[in-house]
């Protein structure tokens, strides 16, 4: 009886053992792969890098071939020893520095896909429109990767700030604040920013208030997350006064923000 008792608990343990997988006990090939989707985030590091002009393709082939080798993985790679086999490879400092940066970052940011995207475009749409160079671009995205950036819990004084310390001017800081702060969690443009733009523009068109107050009522209503649907018109209209907009202006202002008009 006690035989079979044996057998029987060593039948199980070896069943355990399969179950579980032996990659978590004893440490195998497939404990040493990288996490999912890391090739394929290193491919396009390095495309990015070849693309701005940082390193050649040559260089970009024989940084893969070492990240292969040493079974690079983004969460636990040691930044200075990466930096300095890439100088024995052959790149400068700043190339290696700039290379060893973009693949750390390649580790979880804290965002969705869909929110690195949404960030990238925006990003591309203000280095198109020469707001800022793509230089300053490609800084901000680091910034906002290692902060791991969020729209919805975003401090956008703080970030208007950081940025500046960046070399940013204040005009550049404050439109890619704005800028970045219009996207919701979900990697979506909100669905608020085109109608309340729509509603400024109308104002400024018909002379009722200027640009530069378009812009300001622009940056308070996003600093302050506007919602149509649940805003005090009194608060806004002491507010946009206290901006130095006539009563007249803050009025007509807010009878435009009002769900009834089409902001909604």
């Amino acid at each position: 009886m006690k035989k079979i008792l044996l057998v029987t608990l060593l039948l199980m343990f070896a069943l355990s053992i399969a179950d579980t997988g032996s990659v978590l006990a004893f440490p195998g090939p497939l404990a040493l792969l990288p996490p999912p989707g890391t090739i394929q985030l290193v491919k396009n590091c390095l495309n990015k890098l070849v693309t701005s002009g940082t390193i050649t393709q040559d260089q970009a082939d024989k940084v893969s071939n070492y990240l292969k080798q040493n079974k690079f993985n983004p969460k636990n790679s040691d930044s200075q020893k990466m930096v300095s086999d890439l100088k024995n490879m052959g790149l400068t400092d700043k190339q290696a520095q700039a290379t060893t940066d973009a693949l750390c970052l390649s580790k979880s940011t804290g965002m969705s896909s869909d929110m690195e995207q949404s960030v990238e475009n925006g990003l591309n749409k203000l280095v198109t429109s020469g707001t800022i160079t793509q230089d300053q671009a490609d800084k901000v995205s680091n910034y906002l990767k290692q902060n791991k950036f969020d729209p919805k819990n975003a401090d956008s004084q703080k970030m208007v700030s950081d940025l500046k310390n960046m070399g940013l001017t204040d005009k550049q800081a404050q439109a890619t604040t704005d800028s970045l702060c219009l996207i919701n969690p979900q990697g979506r443009a909100s669905d608020m920013e085109q109608p309340v733009k729509n509603s400024l523009n109308k104002l400024v068109t018909s002379g009722k208030i200027t640009q530069d107050q378009a812009d300001k009522v622009s940056n308070y209503l996003k600093q302050n997350k506007f919602d149509p649907k649940n805003f005090d018109p009194q608060k806004m209209v002491s507010d946009l006064k206290n901006m130095g907009i006539t009563d007249k202006q803050a009025q007509a202002i807010t009878d435009v923000m009002r769900p009834s008009a089409g902001v909604a």
